[in-house]
């Protein structure tokens, strides 16, 4: 459905977090990536792909020039219930429906184009909300219709160098039921709960919003956040970790995420982008982030509600919840007043709540969030020089079943995380709780054999961790 879609805008500011990814290959498509409900993609390695439905598929460039989202099925960017039948009727709805959004279609350049051994249509168009870009429908290889838009998210200007590989992308579609991860079509189940669940530490895996209480949002961390009456949430997908909400007249959008980063992480990341969506090319973080006191904790705004011409109105809260981890809550008003606005983000910054055992304080007091993690997690998947610790759960009977470990007392950080902690003796066989501490590379990693575990010798790696008892 067409207003499910607008979770693109969400998308667009994760780009930028997105500069640390190798370069894009655009001469083959190497890497292959299946939504829940069976929509097959092959891609460039080096683009990142998401899933954002059943049959619908993100696929955005490394550096955040570009993205493209692929629907299929009941994921369309159309208003009507009803599956298109063939690609005109199928573009003619698109159009329709993307044009009640603001989109300006360049009907000159509406042209066939060439899918595969297949033929679609394509139109270039400009947003003030998505972006310039093109919209394509098409046929998958079993004639059901689909639909992509390709969006130049940045206004960097390379859409057209890049627009082939997005149209090879689409040459490699196709829908194969045995190959999905989910059911599709399911009920969603009762949630009539009206109050949040604040007294035990949820879920195991995510909820989706039909899941949960009553205008709460469950991360699947455990931290939930409540918000206003007369909101909802855009899609009903599982929550992991940002969640987007629809003012009723479907005009005001509310982000809140979990990034899993520091403040000096978001600043550096997030914000130039947030900052870029206002109209603010020179983002400057101690000139344009104010210190303010919501719901007992001190948080940071970036208010870019009075936007530059060519910008979108925004307020961008940076939620302190650990010392490693921020909950961010994004406002992009259309309708709603300067004060309406700040009154809702206000309500929702202020209503965050962290479950006991979601976070673990250490020994020389930092409060750290709670990560479970799998025999084989490898340090570098959660710890860095700008984010240089977490708490990891380790599950039990990892010692035979666990990932390799390079190193004693300092491992390197491509070596399993519990493994590490069972070989320096943190945790027994059974599982629990380890620091994970980032450390500066070594120019050598001794082997040993401790607790029943052997390291392997290794020489000068880049990056390093260490495990301690975080009591």
């Amino acid at each position: 459905m067409l207003f499910q879609r607008m979770r693109i805008i969400v998308l667009m500011l994760l780009a930028i977090s997105l500069l640390i990814l190798p370069a894009m290959a655009q001469d083959d498509l190497s890497e292959t990536f299946v939504t829940p409900g069976g929509l097959v993609v092959n891609y460039p390695s080096g683009m990142l792909a998401e899933s954002d439905g059943a049959y619908s598929a993100i696929i955005i460039h490394p550096m955040g020039e570009s993205m493209m989202i692929i629907a299929a099925g009941d994921e369309l960017f159309t208003i009507s219930d009803e599956t298109p039948a063939d690609v005109e009727s199928g573009f003619e709805e698109a159009n329709a429906a993307l044009g009640l959004l603001g989109v300006v279609f360049d009907e000159e350049s509406i042209t066939d184009v060439a899918i595969g051994d297949r033929t679609g249509k394509q139109v270039a168009f400009t947003s003030d909300v998505f972006g310039n870009g093109y919209l394509v429908v098409f046929p998958l290889p079993d004639d059901t219709v689909a639909m992509a838009l390709i969006i130049d998210m940045l206004g960097s200007g390379t859409l057209d160098a890049g627009l082939p590989t997005f149209i090879a992308v689409l040459s490699s579609a196709y829908i194969d039921p045995e190959m999905a991860t989910e059911e599709t079509g399911t009920e969603p189940s009762d949630s009539s709960v009206e109050e949040p669940i604040t007294d035990e530490f949820v879920p195991e895996g995510a909820l989706r919003p039909s899941e949960m209480p009553a205008n709460t949002i469950i991360f699947q961390n455990g931290i939930q956040v409540l918000y206003p009456e007369g909101w909802s949430a855009v899609t009903d997908d599982y929550v992991v970790d940002i969640a987007s909400l629809w003012s009723s007249d479907f005009s005001n959008l509310v982000t809140i995420s979990d990034y899993g980063l520091s403040v000096e992480e978001e600043l550096l990341y997030i914000m130039p982008t947030i900052a870029a969506l206002a109209g603010d090319e020179e983002f400057n973080a101690d000139e344009d982030m104010q210190v303010v006191e919501l719901g007992g904790r001190e948080v940071l705004l970036y208010d870019g509600s009075a936007a530059e011409e060519d910008g979108l109105a925004v307020l961008y809260y940076i939620v302190p919840v650990t010392d490693n981890l921020n909950i961010t809550v994004q406002l992009m008003p259309a309708t709603l007043t300067e004060e309406e606005a700040r009154e809702v983000a206000e309500y929702i910054v202020s209503n965050i709540t962290v479950p006991e055992g979601s976070t673990a304080t250490t020994s020389e007091g930092v409060t750290l969030s709670v990560v479970d993690v799998t025999c084989t997690d490898a340090g570098q998947s959660y710890v860095n020089e700008d984010s240089p610790q977490i708490v990891a759960t380790c599950p039990a009977s990892c010692a035979e079943t666990g990932g390799a470990i390079w190193g004693t007392d300092t491992y390197t950080s491509d070596s399993s995380i519990c493994v590490a902690a069972i070989h320096a003796g943190v945790i027994s066989d059974e599982g629990g709780q380890v620091l994970v501490t980032w450390q500066p590379g070594q120019e050598a990693y001794p082997s040993s054999e401790q607790n029943g575990v052997i390291s392997s010798e290794w020489g000068e790696w880049d990056e390093s961790f260490n495990v301690s008892s975080p009591e």
